[in-house]
């Protein structure tokens, strides 16, 4: 939710992380503020507390000092997808304290982004992969098409109607 704008005291009491630096430069890339740079922040484990079993994690006790971290990758098939964890914070720990040696920033500029997305693409990380549903797998062939219209690689079958499209795989594949 930080990606969104939220600041961890409005995502309290739940913070979304993931295990995979790809996933995190994949969603650090992603337009979710146009015309903005993109930041990957890692930080060691050793930040956290350990919560090796979340059904007995109380979410919402607020004098917990030290933010928890909970494996979420086996919750569904989005966070199996994205590596997950999430962060379980209190109202005495909104912030959340890396020391040094503990954590690094990485920052994208706005101009990279759309470089980057594509070389992760070539690496399996996509919008459908990293989603993981129906809808974003049609968001995304939608948009592959265009952009292969876009490219000329579509166009009218010939001798069939205009609503007929032929797909030049040889283009594709030079």
């Amino acid at each position: 939710m930080v990606g969104f704008g939220a600041t961890l005291r409005d995502c309290h009491p739940l913070l979304d992380w993931t295990t995979n630096p790809l996933t995190a430069l994949f969603f650090a890339c992603l337009d979710h503020a146009p015309n903005t740079d993109g930041c990957v922040f890692q930080c060691s484990r050793t930040v956290f507390a350990d919560f090796n079993e979340p059904p007995k994690v109380n979410p919402f006790r607020d004098d917990r000092l030290i933010p928890g971290l909970i494996d979420a990758t086996a919750m569904n098939t989005r966070t199996l997808a994205q590596d997950s964890a999430m962060s379980v914070h209190s109202g005495a720990s909104p912030t959340l304290i890396v020391r040094d040696g503990q954590g690094e920033t990485f920052g994208i500029s706005n101009n990279e982004k759309s470089g980057v997305l594509s070389a992760l693409r070539r690496f399996g990380f996509s919008s459908e992969r990293l989603f993981a549903d129906l809808a974003t797998a049609a968001q995304e062939f939608k948009a592959g098409l265009l952009a292969d219209e876009a490219l000329g690689l579509i166009h009218e079958a010939e001798g069939g109607d205009e609503d007929d499209m032929d797909l030049d795989l040889k283009a594709i594949f030079r």
